[in-house]
């Protein structure tokens, strides 16, 4: 027996080895190394997508494993692949899941058993991963906070005397004065208010322009407050022989100071000559004559649209007139005809400043022509008041010869 033992043993042995080494060995995934899951991110906003990674780093054979996502309503595998078969070790793999609604789920690797491959019955769980969904913020971001800390402390520190002139620049640019009202002081429209004059920010120099035989004013000026002092002299003249007036006036408060520049001027002459026999007059050019023929019904008109200087008429019912004066301050009216010669005539109106138009006939010393044997002779009339009251120094002619 003992002869025959050994032998027996030894076929026992070598047919072991021959059945394992003809049986196929399948090793799960669970009696190897840990496997290493991870994510790109485990926050994301709904409908974001976020990369996971799985990798074998320290197993060196094949697998069969699958994912599992503990709420598909939150997360979605974007490539629907579950199972993934022959795996390499070392070569991490990739899939894609979706946020689909705010909540959390979570992500686990599942080694599929060998031994029941058919059945793919799973093996304990190991790996796992919580992948966050949070709704997307809808709210603007906020600007960048901007700490001006340390800027503010390299800037130098202004000395209270430039502060002062910063505060009084800023002031300068409201006028201490409100109004400068321009009254006359002369025979012609005396006490009466010729005009008004508003500063605005930042401008100290005005003009205005007088009307004839105006040489004497008065300004009656009003200041923002109380405590604003001024320096001007009030009542002021044209020098003889003078068209324009320069008058300075000074507001101050406190340590501001204001200096305004007021250029006062007359009309100048139009450079047009009227000839009448002996008469040589020249065009009345006067602001206020020509707000009295408005009010007249008539129309100033220039001769030339791009040169004042070469006269104007005044236009009514298609016929033009015009104003002169002589150096006697003697005014005329003529109608203006181109077909013949310059004919005088007179304005008259009604209470309603209804103009009626008289032409003048005055018939030479000489001619004894009489009419129901009555002689002519020269008669006075009432010239529109509109017109004769403009200037007391004005003298209208008014005598018609009938």
């Amino acid at each position: 027996m003992r002869k025959n033992s050994l032998p027996h043993l030894l076929y026992q042995i070598l047919f072991i080895f021959i059945v394992l080494i003809a049986t196929p060995i399948m090793i799960n995934a669970a009696s190897g190394a840990p496997v290493k899951l991870s994510g790109s991110k485990t926050t994301i906003n709904v409908g974001e997508t976020v990369t996971i990674f799985v990798d074998f780093s320290n197993q060196n054979y094949y697998y069969r494993f699958s994912l599992t996502n503990s709420n598909n309503d939150v997360l979605s595998f974007s490539n629907n692949t579950i199972y993934v078969e022959n795996s390499v070790a070392g070569n991490p793999m990739k899939f894609t899941v979706k946020g689909i609604k705010p909540g959390s789920s979570t992500i686990r690797v599942k080694d599929i058993d060998s031994a029941n491959y058919n059945t793919e019955k799973f093996a304990p769980a190991y790996g796992s991963l919580t992948i966050n969904v949070v709704a997307k913020s809808t709210s603007k971001p906020q600007p960048p906070q901007i700490d001006n800390t340390e800027r503010d402390k390299q800037q130098p520190t202004k000395s209270p005397e430039e502060l002062e002139q910063e505060e009084l620049a800023r002031r300068m640019k409201t006028p201490l004065i409100k109004e400068i009202k321009l009254i006359s002081n002369s025979t012609r429209l005396k006490g009466q208010l010729l005009e008004t004059i508003e500063p605005t920010s930042e401008k100290f120099d005005y003009s205005a322009l007088l009307g004839r035989n105006i040489n004497n004013i008065t300004l009656d000026i009003k200041t923002i407050k109380d405590d604003v002092k001024l320096h001007y002299d009030k009542n002021v003249s044209f020098q003889e022989g003078k068209d324009s007036l320069e008058i300075t006036i000074k507001a101050s408060q406190d340590k501001l100071e204001q200096n305004y520049k007021l250029k006062l001027e007359k009309p100048q002459d139009a450079k047009f000559a009227i000839n009448d026999g002996p008469r040589k007059l020249n065009l009345m050019v006067d602001n206020y004559l020509d707000k009295s023929m408005e009010d007249l019904g008539f129309e100033k008109v220039l001769m030339d649209g791009n040169n004042p200087s070469k006269g104007f008429n005044y236009l009514m019912n298609k016929q033009r007139f015009l104003v002169g004066v002589d150096s006697e301050d003697r005014v005329f009216i003529y109608l203006d005809e181109k077909s013949g010669p310059l004919r005088e005539v007179f304005l008259v109106s009604d209470k309603n400043n209804k103009v009626s138009i008289l032409v003048n006939e005055t018939l030479p010393e000489d001619d004894i022509r009489t009419f129901m044997e009555s002689e002519y002779e020269n008669h006075q009339i009432t010239i529109s008041p509109l017109l004769t009251d403009l200037d007391p120094s004005l003298e209208f002619n008014n005598k018609i010869g009938g």
